[in-house]
């Protein structure tokens, strides 16, 4: 019968602690994306700070001017 408590979710540690972690990734560069309303601001920030963002992803949005 359930009370409509709050159930504790049972979470429990991995079963193997020896797996290897995530690889470390060389990051060098920084982009930018958005989707619509985002795309048009990706685009503003990859013209505004062109320095710092190598690239932008604009998805269905307009253009830029």
């Amino acid at each position: 019968m359930h009370t409509g408590a709050a159930r504790p979710l049972g979470l429990t540690a991995p079963a193997h602690a020896g797996e290897p972690g995530l690889p470390r990734l060389n990051i060098t560069d920084t982009y930018v994306t958005g989707i619509s309303s985002g795309g048009f601001m990706a685009s503003q920030l990859q013209v505004a700070y062109s320095g710092t963002f190598k690239g932008a992803g604009i998805v269905a949005a307009g253009p830029y001017y």
